[in-house]
């Protein structure tokens, strides 16, 4: 027997880089990650001469960048590297010795994947490294011209060369410098890219939080070797909201918690048990709300309107999730909800804050681009519904409890409800209590919803004013006021009826493209499938139990045998009646079909009925789609799918999660733990760990994978168990 290998062609590189890092910031974002996992307290992100001289693609001999011409140079204070870590961990593509979300001296690793090196691809065609560690006196370094790797693909990866030489130093310094060059970016010479540059890299790290731990500066013609840049990227985006703004915090962990402030002033606390799957993660939420005033000091404060800062960030384990908080990035789709109640929803333009998550289980996973958030899995999801429901929907409570709005034409700022009474506060702490479940462990004594009615507030201002000609005024703009009430009551109804009449038509349209006739063969016996289907799951119980009173080990083999083709025939059934009413694929012959979009057609299906049981389906990168073209039974492929589901929903999970990527797909739950005793067996026909079990459904799954080329196997890491089927070409 002959074993062969594989052979890496040297356009792994731009695959590992520059395909799949495109953006600019984001690469810089991933090299000075890379400084905060090395340890620095200081880091340095310099653009040179970028108007010295046009930014070229100069392929000659590779030589020392040419400081003269535009380059960029982070450099940071971190443990550095010797000889043998640039060869054995830098020059080792997608080697990382860090675990991601696992801590050196006190800081949780940001970094896992080996990979974040190849930033510097997207920035530059040239890159030296200067790299020294404090218990040597040596400076090494390295020069890498990533053209070379683009000439000819048929050279193997590991043969292209790389320029190493080093020199001593007398110095005890510990740092890494890289020098980009031949940039691949000419905006860079624009004033406004390099403003971006710098906005950005002040959000990198949780500008809501100071930590001076970490410092980023932002240096422009500088010499490395000078002292630090007198710039220090630094946001005082906290101090500009503090007091000035309606602010809900929350805090994540085994309780809820969360404190809702007005302006400063503490409105109520409130906590309850986190029944959710968050409990092995920390998570601070803190978000604020902006009316008109707080929206102009934020403008006048930090030279940028709040909406184009940014809403909602996510950071996690200290370092923002691209692309989360940007202008455009409708976290959680609030621009969504908000036409279903214009003037009772708040959307990305009323609030700005973050989302802080201390993930050192890892179960928040990023897509393998960086700029493209998290992959939406059973986490990600649990999350959003937190947020909405726990917390998003208890600030919205609040700011129509005391309804902040304006005057269209003046701007005036008003405080208005419909109907604000004495009874009003003792109907918001029910909606704590009783509709959201908390238990309020603070509310302010002395909280007067009725203070803030702009009606009242005016009555008492014409009451105490003796001119006339002013008391009708202020009636003026009462009356003025009470139209602006009914006028957005009337918008609010009219968006609404909109939206129910764009929802009917929609589900109209999804029914019209399955090219149906009213009496299609499909459309009569759909609905006779889901009665016969369930006869025939009950009678196949009612033979197992008859059957678990015989005697002979064979004749019961065989009595399991011909029940587990009747529970797939009942399978067969239950799957062929979901694929008539929502598909029109041929489903009488073996086809080509997509396993993952066949997944995300099944995962739609189930999410519709409400079991308990939260499904998710992801791919880890859409390229990876093509990977899962497969020739095979489409109605077996359901069947197993429908298997996982019910085998997740039979040992108690909560959530089955289903990602697929490259070459393998992972089947993820909190079911209870498979005993090592039984993990041998488990696949085997009629072995079955509930007591009642048949011992079929994972039979049949193993059936079906194994005779479209795939393998399956069984993983029990932390709290979960994994089913993962691997390809095998």
């Amino acid at each position: 027997m002959e074993k062969l290998h594989f052979k890496t062609s040297s356009g792994i590189k731009s695959i590992v880089g520059r395909d799949l890092i495109t953006d600019k910031f984001v690469a810089i974002f991933e090299l000075v990650k890379n400084s905060y996992d090395a340890g620095a307290s200081n880091v340095i992100v310099s653009f040179n001469n970028l108007n010295n001289s046009s930014i070229t693609t100069d392929t000659s001999p590779l030589s020392l960048i040419d400081t003269q011409k535009p380059h960029i140079v982070i450099a940071d204070n971190g443990h550095g590297m010797n000889k043998d870590a640039l060869i054995n961990k830098w020059l080792y593509l997608a080697y990382s010795d860090k675990q991601e979300g696992h801590k050196n001296n006190e800081r949780v690793f940001v970094g896992s994947k080996g990979v974040g090196r190849f930033s510097c691809d997207t920035l530059g065609e040239i890159l030296n490294i200067r790299t020294k560690k404090s218990n040597e006196n040596i400076e090494h370094h390295l020069l890498i011209d990533w053209s070379n790797f683009d000439r000819n693909l048929h050279n193997e990866f590991e043969n292209i060369d790389v320029i190493y030489n080093s020199k001593v130093v007398e110095s005890d310094e510990q740092y890494t410098i890289l020098t980009i060059g031949t940039l691949r970016h000419t905006t860079w010479k624009d004033e406004n890219e390099q403003k971006r540059a710098k906005q950005s890299l002040s959000r990198l790290k949780n500008p809501f939080v100071e930590d001076n731990l970490f410092n980023i500066f932002l240096g422009e013609d500088i010499s490395i070797n000078a002292p630090l840049p007198k710039y220090k990227i630094t946001n005082n985006i906290t101090s500009i909201l503090k007091g000035k703004t309606t602010t809900i915090e929350a805090c994540i962990d085994e309780n809820i918690s969360i404190n809702l402030y007005d302006r400063g002033e503490l409105i109520y606390s409130a906590s309850k048990p986190n029944q959710t799957l968050l409990k092995q993660v920390s998570i601070n939420i803190s978000i604020n709300y902006l009316n008109t005033s707080a929206k102009s000091m934020f403008t006048r404060r930090m030279g940028i309107q709040p909406i184009r800062y940014g809403n909602i960030f996510i950071y996690r384990n200290d370092f923002r999730v691209m692309p989360y908080g940007e202008e455009n990035y409708d976290l959680f789709g609030l621009n969504l909800r908000k036409p279903q109640g214009y003037n009772r929803y708040l959307g990305t333009r009323e609030v700005i804050g973050y989302i802080s998550i201390n993930d050192k289980q890892h179960i928040f996973k990023e897509t393998s681009s960086r700029n493209n958030g998290f992959i939406e899995n059973i986490y990600f999801k649990s999350l959003e519904e937190i947020y909405i429901y726990d917390i998003h929907m208890l600030l919205e409570r609040y700011i129509n409890l005391i309804k902040w709005g304006e005057d269209s034409e003046t701007k005036e700022e008003l405080y208005f409800d419909n109907s604000v009474n004495k009874n009003e506060v003792n109907k918001f702490k029910n909606y704590i209590t009783r509709t959201k479940k908390y238990n309020i462990t603070y509310f302010k004594d002395n909280f007067e919803v009725e203070n803030n009615n702009p009606e009242k507030q005016l009555d008492a201002i014409i009451e105490v004013i003796e001119d006339k000609n002013f008391q009708e005024k202020i009636k003026e703009v009462k009356d003025k006021f009470s139209q602006l009430k009914y006028d957005n009551k009337e918008k609010e109804r009219e968006i609404e009826n909109k939206e129910k009449e764009i929802t009917y038509l929609y589900k109209q349209n999804e029914n019209l493209q399955k090219n149906r006739e009213p009496s299609s063969y499909s459309e009569q016996i759909s609905h006779h499938f889901k009665t016969m289907t369930e006869d025939l799951y009950y009678a196949t119980e009612d033979l197992i139990n008859i059957i678990n009173e015989i005697k002979d080990e064979e004749l019961q083999r065989k009595a399991l045998i011909e029940i587990g083709k009747i529970r797939g025939t009942q399978k067969e059934l239950s799957a062929f009646r979901d694929l008539l009413i929502n598909s029109n694929l041929d489903l009488r012959s073996k086809q080509r079909v997509n396993w993952y979009e066949q997944t995300l057609l099944y995962v739609a299906n189930r999410n519709k009925q409400s079991y308990g049981l939260k499904l998710s389906c992801n791919i880890t990168n859409e390229n990876f789609t093509p990977n899962w073209e497969k020739n095979c039974d489409i109605l077996q492929l359901h069947i197993s799918l429908d298997n996982f589901y019910q085998n997740a929903r039979e040992h108690k999970a909560q959530f089955l999660d289903i990602l697929f990527e490259e070459n393998r797909i992972v089947f993820s739950s909190n079911s209870k733990k498979i005993d090592d005793i039984h993990l041998k067996n488990i696949f085997n026909l009629g072995y079955s760990t509930k007591p009642n079990g048949t011992g079929i459904g994972l039979h049949q799954i193993k059936t079906f994978f194994e005779k479209n080329e795939c393998d399956i196997i069984v993983e029990q890491p932390n709290d979960l168990v994994n089913f993962i089927v691997n390809r095998r070409n």
